[in-house]
Formats: C-alpha cells, structure tokens, sequence
C-alpha cells in the first residue's frame, strides 16, 4: 500500500488562514483555508513546507502551533515527522472545554501553559458557553490576556 501524497488537517480556529499551494510546475499560489473550527483540508507536504517558510519563527507556523491539526496521523507519529509539531497545543474546542471544567489553581495552572491562540480561543468559548464559566475563571482569563498578549489578538479573518 502506497502512502497518499495528501495530508489530512483540521483547522481549530474561527478565522480562516492563509497556506501556499503549490502547483506541479512549483508554482505558489496563495490559498484561503475556511475560517471554521472543525473543518478539514487536504494539502501535500509541499504546500505545508512552503507555507511554513514564511515563518521565522515556528510558534507562528499555523501547521506547527496548533492552528491546524493534522487529522489522518496521531500527533505522536505527526511529531516524528514534524519535530516542532506542537502536540501539546493542538487542542480541539471539546479539549478546551474540559480546561473550562477545571477549577480554581487547576484552572489558571492550564491555562498558563497554553499559547495565545488557545487562550483566545479559550474566552471566545468561555463567551459562547457563560453557563460553564465562572465569575472567577472570567475575571482570570480577562487578566491574562491583557498581561500578556497585545490587544486585539493574532491575526485571523473572521468569517
């Protein structure tokens, strides 16, 4: 059985992202990916590597911070494959719903150690679920993004 030359991803996020996709000539043409959690795409190894490029910095590579989520391999096998694949922050919203379960030092302890897109993503749940958040959790959230993150939040392109 031959491998396929398309990879399975999954975006998390409510803004669409931009990728590369390259032709079969290598050509590179910009590529809208939709702009709802949940949804999958397929791209080669070749869109993913050129789309990553533009990035300095591999905490802003949406295929390695958790932006994407590679949805045909586990992220174990993904990490062999991609060694700053960033396991621990690719979180699906069910997966930060259950940091919203948590309470109390548990709670702000998770939260910490997410990246900024998830703790942005993680009050727009908080605001779309206020049933499972708490008056404590909120106020905690507010303040942590306004210590640490600027205003505004990364960029995306709500759809």
């Amino acid at each position: 059985m031959t491998e396929s030359k398309y990879e399975t991803w999954e975006t998390t996020t409510a803004g669409g992202v931009w990728i590369l996709s390259v032709d079969h000539r290598g050509v590179e043409k910009p590529r809208r990916i939709k702009g709802k959690a949940g949804h999958r795409f397929r791209c080669t190894a070749a869109d993913r590597e050129a789309s990553g490029a533009r990035f300095y910095d591999s905490k802003q590579d949406p295929f390695l911070n958790g932006t994407f989520v590679r949805a045909d391999k586990a992220p174990e096998k993904v990490r062999e494959e991609l060694p700053d694949y960033d396991v621990e922050q690719a979180l699906t919203d069910a997966e930060l719903v259950k940091v919203l379960a948590s309470s109390g030092m548990a709670f702000q302890s998770k939260v910490r150690k997410l990246n900024e897109r998830n703790v942005r993503r993680l009050v727009a749940l908080a605001e779309g679920n206020p049933d499972l958040v708490s008056s404590a959790q909120e106020k905690f959230l507010e303040q942590h993004v306004v210590e640490n993150y600027r205003p505004g939040g990364p960029p995306t392109d709500e759809d």
